[in-house]
């Protein structure tokens, strides 16, 4: 939708608020993140739905939480459970571009600091890589013209 420009800018507006009501915080935090540039440079929405856009891609770009988890194991600490599996699959991601794999990283640790399950890291990467890949297509058309 936001990337029709036969649309008007006040319905795109109201989808992006939407999606941020409505969405996961990992749907949510994947578009935020890879769209936010390009939506900002085309005016594609009005200036509250895009400052609630980078509200949450900065929250992104620049993660700041805790991360804790209790074990009852007694033995000395270990990873956080989730964060071992996106680790896992991002060092299962050979030949992907270095900035792919930085990309995964930030955006875990962004949902893992924010207690969003991570059950698939492998889906929520490649959905995230797809918003990155969608965002740069539309910017590059929009240079085109």
């Amino acid at each position: 939708m936001l990337m029709d420009d036969n649309i008007d800018k006040e319905i795109k507006s109201l989808g992006v608020m939407q999606l941020f009501k409505q969405d996961s915080i990992a749907r949510s935090g994947a578009f935020a993140f890879s769209a936010m540039p390009v939506i900002e440079a085309n005016n594609v929405i009005n200036e509250e739905a895009l400052n609630e856009l980078s509200a949450n891609a900065i929250k992104i770009m620049k993660v700041d939480g805790k991360l804790e988890w209790r074990e009852s194991t007694g033995g000395s600490p270990t990873v956080h459970p989730q964060w071992g599996a996106c680790v896992q699959y991002m060092n299962s991601m050979a030949g992907s571009l270095e900035i792919r794999k930085k990309r995964a990283n930030q955006f875990f640790l962004y949902l893992i600091c924010n207690n969003a399950t991570i059950t698939e890291p492998g889906l929520i990467e490649q959905e995230l890589n797809e918003c990155f890949l969608r965002a740069e297509k539309y910017a590059f058309v929009k240079v085109e013209r």
